[in-house]
């Protein structure tokens, strides 16, 4: 018997042992996660300066053509996600994919300009290189805005389907794009500082978006 009770404490020591092992690590490969996923977020930037630091600025290659059927392709995806995301909150009626299809709608018709004002990189830069970054500051802004919505009771079906909803956001969008158009042609000189402080906004909205995933 006594023989018994000594194998059971042993077994629940260990047991208590592990538990205590496993709380030392979970955090630990938690924050790992979190960094890979940081990482992973910030992988573009670290590309984009590899270009900037390692390219001869007497080096030009000037394809329209190609640039126009990459921004192509991504306004169809951003039109073809922005349609399923509808799908689905019409189907579930859950609060965070209307944010997330306001986000996907709001980056197509923002960023559908950048690849309209193609041509005109070389008299219009500003007009060019505007509505990039907008429709990223955009999309990170609503997409954070989602996450903050999820887990919300779910939306009645005559509130899913109002028209009264979508039109409003829709012709805002559109109005941003009047918008980013004038700040470009009127404050074209301080295209730089503007262009750095929308895309530092929208990697910061990202950012936050990570941190608060991982929580």
């Amino acid at each position: 018997m006594p023989h018994n009770t000594d194998e059971k404490l042993s077994a629940l020591t260990g047991f208590q042992a592990k538990e205590e092992s496993l709380d030392r690590i979970l955090p630990l490969t938690r924050g790992y996660e979190h960094v890979l996923i940081i990482l992973l977020a910030l992988l573009p930037l670290v590309a984009t300066a590899y270009i900037y630091f390692s390219q001869d600025p007497f080096l030009l290659f000037v394809e329209y053509g190609l640039h126009e059927v990459a921004i192509s392709i991504a306004i169809l995806q951003g039109g073809f996600i922005s349609y399923v995301t509808w799908r689905c909150y019409l189907s579930s009626g859950e609060p965070q994919l209307r944010w997330i299809t306001l986000s996907f709608i709001g980056f197509t018709l923002i960023y559908g300009l950048h690849g309209v004002f193609t041509p005109l990189s070389q008299d219009h830069m500003a007009l060019f290189l505007l509505y990039g970054p907008a429709s990223r500051l955009l999309m990170a802004i609503f997409l954070l805005t989602g996450l903050f919505n999820y887990g919300r009771s779910h939306h009645s079906l005559p509130n899913r389907t109002k028209a009264g909803f979508w039109l409003p956001w829709i012709a805002g969008f559109l109005f941003l794009d009047i918008l980013v158009g004038w700040v470009a042609l009127a404050r074209h000189e301080s295209i730089t500082s503007i262009r750095i402080g929308l895309e530092g906004g929208a990697l910061l909205f990202n950012l936050i978006t990570i941190a608060t995933c991982g929580r």
